[in-house]
Order: structure tokens, then C-alpha cells, then sequence
């Protein structure tokens, strides 16, 4: 599961995906899923418990990325900033980095969040959502085509 701020209890819904250890599987996604699975990934509906976790008041719209407990060092200061921010579903750190946020180093990914942090009132979280729909509406979701992700479909 994934921390939220400092002391915060970790009571989050979360999807299958979301457990520590469920990336490593036999096989890669595209060749497991379903046509369900690929219906919730084609639609992004895989990320709907967070929806659940915002009616709780515990996850906002914009904010910092949840990140996991043994990624946070609680001496550093920037994650000290980092923590005193309720966490978001759509990230800044997310949206700057876009496809490469995964393989991107965690200090790239803390400076950004810490960015957002520095940044944080009500017109910037509106420009970030501006820029997320604009994101949403130029693709379709995590899995582009047939159920496939993005980097594995092939333009004809």
C-alpha cells in the first residue's frame, strides 16, 4: 500500500495491481488480459477505487503521488514538504514526465512533487487539470489500441 501524509493511516481501496508484488507475474499484461481487462485498461477504469479514496477525503484531485513507505526517507526535508500535502490522483511530477515517469530516478520524481508543493494554490491545480484533460483527450488511456499498450502498438 501507499503512504499518504505524516501518521496518516493507510486504510486505502485499492486495485489488485496496487499490492506489493502483483507487477511480477509470468506473464507480460498485454497477453494476460481479459476482454474485460482490457476494457477497464482501454478506459482507465482500473484506477476507479481512487474515486472511492477522494469521497474519504483521503486522496485530492491534484496533488503529490502517493508513494511507497520504503521509498520515503522522513529525513529528508523535501519529503518532509512532500508529506504535508494530502495526496492526488493526477500529479504534476505524472504529467511532466508522462510515459517515462516509471523509469524516471526518484530524486527527478521528488523534485517535481516538491515543485508542485511550492507551486500549490487554486489556479495552478486548475492549469494542471487543464493540461491533464488535454493529455486524456489526445489518447486513449494507459493501453492504446486492442488492448495493448501504448509502446507495443505499431502504426500501419
Amino acid at each position: 500500500m501507499q503512504s499518504s501524509t505524516i501518521g496518516a493511516e493507510d486504510t486505502h481501496f485499492c486495485s489488485r495491481d496496487s499490492y506489493p508484488g502483483a507487477s511480477r507475474l509470468i506473464w507480460p499484461s498485454f497477453e494476460r488480459l481479459t476482454r474485460v481487462g482490457k476494457f477497464i485498461r482501454n478506459y482507465s477504469l482500473d484506477d476507479l477505487p481512487n474515486i472511492f479514496n477522494m469521497l474519504k477525503g483521503e486522496l485530492s484531485l491534484v496533488g503529490p503521488r502517493p508513494t511507497e513507505p520504503e521509498i520515503v526517507d522522513l529525513n529528508d526535508p523535501a519529503w518532509q514538504r512532500v508529506l504535508t500535502v494530502r495526496p492526488g490522483y493526477i500529479s504534476w511530477a505524472i504529467l511532466e514526465l508522462a510515459s517515462t515517469y516509471n523509469a524516471s530516478p526518484w530524486p527527478l520524481r521528488l523534485r517535481l512533487e516538491e515543485e508542485y508543493v511550492q507551486k500549490k494554490s487554486l489556479l495552478f491545480d486548475v492549469f494542471v487539470l487543464r493540461k491533464a484533460l488535454q493529455k486524456l483527450v489526445a489518447s486513449k488511456g494507459n493501453v492504446k489500441a486492442r488492448g495493448v499498450p501504448s509502446d507495443r502498438v505499431r502504426e500501419n
